[in-house]
Parts: C-alpha cells; structure tokens; sequence
C-alpha cells in the first residue's frame, strides 16, 4: 500500500493523472488511492513511512510538491521539516545553476566546449525545476583526457588523487559543491562493441549541446535518453541507482519529440541498451502510467519487476542496500552472487562485466602478493628479540 501512495504522489508532482486505481495494485489499496481519501485515511505514521521513502529515494522536493497537490494534511511537526527541507532544495538547486553557469564561462573562456551531464540539465525539464534533489555537478570538458587533466592543472583545479578514466573531481572548497570534469561523454559499457557504437553516437550528439537560460550549455536529448540509460544500468549493475534517475527518465521521455525518440530506439540494440530500456520502460509505465506511444521499445515485465525491486529496496545508489552491510568479505561474496544472478537480467553485459573484473583481479595478484611479503616481513621484525634482552 505505501508504494502504491508514494507512487501517485509522484504522479501529482509530475503533472500526471492521480487519484484512480492503477494496473496491478490490490483493491483494497484503492480507497488510499485518491486525494481525498488520502487525506482523511492517511495516518500520522503513514506520513512518516512516506517522508522516509522520499529521503530514501533522494525525492523529498518532488514528493513534498506531490503531498501538497494532493491535498494530504501532515503532522504539524512533520510538515516544517518537511517544507524546510524543501526550501533548502531550491536554495541549493540556485547555487548549482550558478556554479554550472560560472563553469560554463571558465571553460568557454579557455576555448572549451562544455555540456552539463545529467543533474541540473535534467533540472530544468520538470515541471518545478527547484524541487529535483541536486548532487554534484557533472561537466563535460571538451579537448580529451590529457589536455583537459593539462589545462586543469594549470588553473590550480587539479586534485591527483581523484582521477578516473572518464572524469577528474575538482575541489570542493573552490566551488562548494562536488564537481565532476568528464572527459569522455560517458562512462564506458562493458561490452567494448556496443561501447564503440555508443560513444560514436555521443560524441556526435555531444556537440548539439545548446545554451539554456540557465546559463549552460545543455545536451541533446537524444544524448541524453542514451547516455543516462547507460548511467542507469551501470550504477544498476555496481552500488545501485535509486528512483531520482528513473524520475529523470520519465522527464526526458515527456520532453522528447518522437523523433528523438524514433533517433534514440536505433541505438538500443547497437549500444547494448536494449534490457535495461525494456525494464525502465516498464517502470515508467507501472509508476508513472507512461503513454505507450512514447515508450523507446516493447515494457519487459521480468527485467523490469527486478529493477523496480531493487529500487524501491535498496534506495538512491544503493545506500540502504542489505548486501553493503556485514564484513568486507560477506561483502564481496554477495555481490558476486548478485553479478552471476544478473546474467539473466543482461547476460552480454554482465559477461563481460565478469571477464573484465577477474580479468583485473588476475592482473593486481602480484601486487597484492608483494603487499602482504612486505606486511608479513615487518610483522616478524618486530617479533624479533631485541639485542641484550
């Protein structure tokens, strides 16, 4: 029943229909279902359950804007929290916008161009831009990863300690806010095929990015329904990806024209994208009743019950997931476990996922054998007795 409620208040902060029984929830969850019932049968605890999946799922501006459409009354104590968080999200989403702006600019200046990925480029798409819960900041730097990691050590931005293979972190104290320097579009797919297919598509789509009032640069939404699919079964097949990203979905897809959306259903099977685009589809159209007329391909049932599962289970990128509690080796035992239960759900992927990890594994045995020679050799010096004693 919580679900059930939770999803029509995303539905009415989204500006879709709410208040009716929806495909597969039970009847006796439908007299909650609507705005007036909700308001009189929804008890104080229930409101916290609901203000604790928001938290969970990193919603609590889109939420608290659904709970007021809605007409849902809460606990006086509740509601000021509640709105107060709101307001911070607002604060928070002006201070990323003028940061993203500010970069734009630093960059342009130095004969950059740049694209806001994801965060507050899929901002200002919803219907209340201030009420999507902000995390960092991800930009696009053009020039490739040598020349970027070049000009931004020359502008004293560069932190060693904290680069990847697609992006660099800036450092907070410059900016206030975790800043992200990607260099390549998107992070990678596993399958190295599909991930050429994909990152072609990209980096042409990369250079459509228009200037939004916002003060940035704004990709595609072609790149953008791709590359967060991407995005959405990577952190799927690692930590975890919460309901924010799967609301950013269901935004894209509202704004899309069908010809973007005719543009993105090409690429599914050559970027390796088609399940986890089966299964989206199929939580979209469960939350959010999305129009078939604007779905990328055919609703998988099977795909996507098992990442409407996890998500709801295990919260915004997995932080409430139960195989990250216990011991580093229990750890790492389940979710090995949950790799090989994946091969049902995309087997290309996750095998070469698989080839990829044991691959690495294989290749750091020697080091990690010299780590522990040299951890072992101090222990039994200091074991040994001391001269004279």
């Amino acid at each position: 029943m919580q679900d059930a409620v939770f999803f029509e208040i995303l539905r009415a902060a989204l500006g879709q229909p709410f208040g009716v029984a929806h495909e597969g929830e039970h009847p006796q969850d439908c007299a909650t279902l609507n705005s007036q019932d909700c308001a009189k049968n929804l008890s104080p605890d229930d409101c916290k359950r609901l203000f604790m999946m928001a938290k969970k799922q990193s919603l609590f501006g889109i939420a608290y804007d659904g709970v007021k459409k809605m007409g849902i009354p809460l606990p006086r104590e509740l509601a000021l929290n509640w709105s107060l968080r709101a307001e911070a999200i607002r604060g928070y989403n002006d201070q990323m916008n003028s940061v993203a702006a500010h970069l734009t600019k630093l960059f342009e200046g130095l004969g950059r161009k740049t694209a806001i990925l994801k965060g507050q480029a899929n901002a200002r798409l919803y219907p209340n831009p201030a009420a999507r819960q902000p995390g960092d900041i991800d930009i696009w730097v053009s020039g490739g990863k040598a020349a970027v990691l070049k000009l931004l050590e020359e502008q004293g931005l560069m932190e060693e300690t904290d680069v990847s293979e697609i992006h660099a972190h800036l450092p907070k104290e410059r900016f206030g806010i975790d800043v992200e320097v990607h260099f390549v579009p998107c992070g990678c797919n596993y399958n190295p095929i599909a991930d050429r297919h994909m990152q072609k598509f990209l980096r042409y789509e990369i250079e459509r990015a228009e200037l939004v009032p916002e003060g940035f640069y704004a990709p595609s939404l072609r790149f953008a329904m791709v590359m967060q699919l991407s995005h959405i079964r990577r952190h799927f097949f690692g930590l975890g990806i919460g309901f924010r990203q799967l609301v950013d979905y269901f935004v894209l897809i509202q704004n899309s024209t069908e010809q973007d959306r005719k543009a993105v259903a090409q690429m599914l099977a050559p970027c390796g994208l088609r399940n986890i685009a089966g299964a989206v589809m199929y939580v979209l159209q469960r939350v959010f009743e999305l129009d078939e007329r604007l779905m990328l391909c055919k609703p998988d049932s099977n795909r996507g019950e098992v990442l409407l599962r996890e998500v709801l289970a295990d919260g915004n990128f997995g932080a409430h997931a139960s195989r990250a509690k216990g011991s580093v080796i229990m750890w790492w035992l389940k979710n090995r476990l949950r790799i090989l239960r994946l091969l049902n759900f995309d087997f290309g992927e996750t095998l070469w996922l698989l080839l990829r990890y044991w691959g690495q594994f294989a290749f750091l045995i020697p080091m990690r054998i010299g780590i522990l020679k040299r951890f072992l050799s101090r222990r039994r010096k200091k074991a040994l007795p001391k001269n004279g004693s």
